[in-house]
């Protein structure tokens, strides 16, 4: 057999084939949850890796508590400081001096109304309303009172920070 036989013969082959092949495609295994984009697809991507969908494995991670706790705070400093709009100690010391007044209030009108309670034996939901909002206006001052002993702290590491020579605290150009 020559090489123009072989020819002969696969052409003869490729002429009788009418029909034309379809090789399907691998079908993709289904998704039990929603692929996502962005930061749902990294939710998504841990809830896997701990387990919480899919096949995933349980993973532990050490943690030091107490640099999540540092966290917490920080994350609630920096809240109400976007909150209220405070940028520097004096506007703090203003508003903390502010949630104090409001915070004597309250605890008067709540006394108040703790001894009309007792001579009335009857119960007045004003009083669990006034708890209630000094509890809120307790937290902002203790937030204000950690903010206020951070200070000195944040001035050292900023300052620490320039003498290496890699950052200017932005303080220092507005006095």
């Amino acid at each position: 057999m020559t090489e123009d036989d072989i020819e002969e013969m696969l052409w003869d082959s490729f002429e009788r084939q009418t029909e034309v092949l379809v090789i399907p495609r691998a079908e993709k295994p289904p998704v039990p949850y929603y692929k996502g984009m962005g930061l749902s697809a990294l939710v998504l991507s841990w809830m896997y890796v701990l387990g919480w969908i899919g096949k995933g494995k349980k993973v532990v991670y050490r943690v030091n508590r107490e640099e999540v706790r540092k966290l917490k705070r920080y994350i609630r400093q920096h809240d109400l400081l976007e909150k209220y709009g405070i940028d520097y100690e004096d506007q703090l010391d203003a508003h903390a001096a502010m949630r104090a007044e409001e915070y004597a209030e309250l605890e008067a009108r709540r006394d108040a109304l703790r001894k009309e309670q007792r001579r009335t034996d009857g119960p007045i939901p004003e009083i669990a309303e006034l708890t209630k909002q000094m509890r809120f206006v307790r937290r902002e001052l203790r937030i204000c009172e950690d903010i206020k002993a951070d200070i000195p702290k944040m001035r050292a590491a900023f300052e620490e920070y320039d003498e290496i020579g890699r950052h200017t605290p932005q303080y220092e150009y507005e006095r």
